[in-house]
């Protein structure tokens, strides 16, 4: 065990008073820049405040610096937290599923990096993290980690389990013509729009300046010209933005992987990096939202037991999702070898439309309430609602048809495949091993039509669950089977489990 409780390291000082600096930026500038003239009792006062803001939280910072400490032993990381009243938190290796690094400017200008061991568990405190720590640190954290979780799990030992060594294979690394068709493709050149209303609603909140803005609008309203030039370099600047975004976004993305792990590096300035343990892949999911489509692109998500924290991913992890259709089907094969992509998958059948189109539209039902009472004008025109409501009806129509067509199913020896979606195309691929629960169910009208709707769970957070609705009962019942053949897979169940309740049930379904 590490016998003496460790300090953070001193930098981690710096980085909080840049991150409370970087909270307080705006209100600063205004009282000290944009308001340094004013006389007004409000600003003297919000600058005595801004002080005290800036004072007591450094103060803060520096008082948890000196009484936080954390060690480790040969199983858990042991955290001390709290100024006044202390706590202990304790954090097993064998919980850690995932080491995510995130690298900024600041990390790279003083030679550190920051890191997350993710664990599988939930709330604030499931993670360790290290906002700042050296790389030579890092390194060794790492392998006390790996070494505990192969201890715990009785595995042989594997140092440089999760590290990108070098020996990683470079599967796939974006040129500049693939992220300028990102940048398009993701429309990224809006994000100046919500960029520049929070800017605008701040300074709005403290200044007058809706009138420079009105007057801004009235000039240019007189001249077209002016207006048609102002139109063309703004649209020349969110095109301009949603490139340097992008570029700074993917320009150094690389995914990598060896025989244990898949890694993903991203970021120029900042720069993260993390690591999925391929043995905690529950799933495999290829969407392909509408935009996509007429580019043929699709994202690759990865549903993983571990709980993932970059930017606004979680447990489902997006590798890369700009690639073309048949290039990603062909990562998923490279990435994963025991899994494979297939994309001939057996449609429904006809009577699966019938009952998709008798099945109750409760939107159209409560859609059609409204328009009865509130009878809605459309750019002042009055439409009865009852040609609305058949509008409406034939929307509905239209979405259920383009539905049982995309909808594709397959159930091989070991893997199941799940194609659902109009708008967004989701194609779900999972391993029989992986699935934890199956379901089937069956409606009065699906009884009559020889219809039913299965669903299978995989783990994660929250727990993953995919359904298809309206595939012959035959399928239904083979499903059911193929499941309880997963004993091949797993080799958990005893030989009790002819006599299961489960066993029993399929073969009467069967029967």
């Amino acid at each position: 065990m590490n016998q003496r409780l460790k300090r953070y390291h001193p930098l981690l000082i710096i980085w909080k008073i840049f991150g409370i600096i970087k909270d307080l930026f705006i209100i600063g500038l205004i009282l000290f820049v944009i308001q340094r003239n004013s006389e007004s009792m409000w600003i003297q006062y919000g600058r005595i405040g801004f002080f005290l803001l800036v004072g007591g939280g450094i103060l803060l910072e520096v008082l948890k610096w000196f009484k936080e400490r954390y060690e480790w032993d040969e199983q858990a990381f042991h955290l001390y937290d709290g100024i006044v009243i202390r706590s202990k938190r304790t954090v097993p290796f064998r919980k850690i599923e995932n080491i995510n690094e995130h690298a900024t400017f600041f990390h790279k200008m003083f030679g550190v990096t920051s890191v997350k061991f993710e664990t599988g568990m939930q709330g604030s405190e499931a993670a360790v993290e290290f906002p700042v720590i050296s790389k030579q640190e890092l390194k060794e954290l790492k392998k006390i980690v790996n070494s505990g979780k192969q201890e715990s799990n009785e595995e042989e030992e594997k140092e440089e389990q999760v590290e990108i060594v070098e020996e990683s294979t470079v599967h796939f690394k974006p040129k500049s013509k693939d992220l300028v068709k990102a940048s398009f493709t993701s429309f990224s050149f809006f994000f100046i729009i919500p960029f520049g209303l929070t800017i605008y609603s701040q300074l709005e909140e403290l200044l007058p300046v809706s009138d420079k803005v009105l007057g801004i609008w009235g000039q240019l309203s007189d001249s077209p010209v002016k207006l048609f030039i102002t139109v063309l370099v703004l649209v020349c600047v969110a095109i301009l933005y949603g490139l340097v975004r992008t570029f700074f976004k993917y320009g150094n993305y690389e995914i990598l992987s060896d025989e244990e792990f898949i890694y993903i590096k991203k970021g120029i300035l900042d720069e993260s990096r993390y690591s999925i343990a391929k043995s905690n892949i529950q799933a495999i999911e290829v969407k392909q939202p509408w935009i996509k489509k007429m580019f043929n692109y699709v994202e690759i998500h990865i549903i993983s037991v571990g709980e993932l924290e970059i930017e606004d991913q979680t447990t489902l992890t997006t590798i890369y999702p700009f690639l073309p259709r048949q290039k990603a089907y062909a990562l998923i094969e490279e990435l994963l070898p025991k899994y494979q992509v297939k994309e001939q998958l057996e449609r429904l059948p006809r009577k699966a439309l019938w009952m998709k189109l008798f099945r109750p539209s409760w939107f159209w039902v409560i859609a059609t309430g409204l328009l009865y009472y509130f009878k809605p004008s459309i750019f002042k025109f009055e439409i009865h609602w009852a040609i609305l409501s058949t509008v409406l009806l034939g929307l509905v129509i239209a979405y259920r048809m383009l539905s049982f067509y995309y909808t594709r199913y397959l159930i091989s020896d070991h893997f199941v495949y799940f194609q659902s979606g109009v708008f967004t195309t989701n194609l779900f691929l999972s391993k029989r091993e992986k699935v934890i629960e199956v379901n089937v169910e069956r409606g009065p009208l699906q009884k009559r039509l020889g219809l039913a709707s299965i669903k299978t769970t995989n783990r994660g957070k929250p727990i993953h669950e995919v359904r298809i609705q309206d595939v012959p009962y035959e399928v239904a019942t083979n499903f059911l089977q193929w499941y309880l053949n997963r004993v091949k897979d797993v080799k958990v169940l005893t030989e009790e489990t002819d006599s299961s309740p489960f066993h029993n049930e399929v073969k009467g379904l069967t029967s």
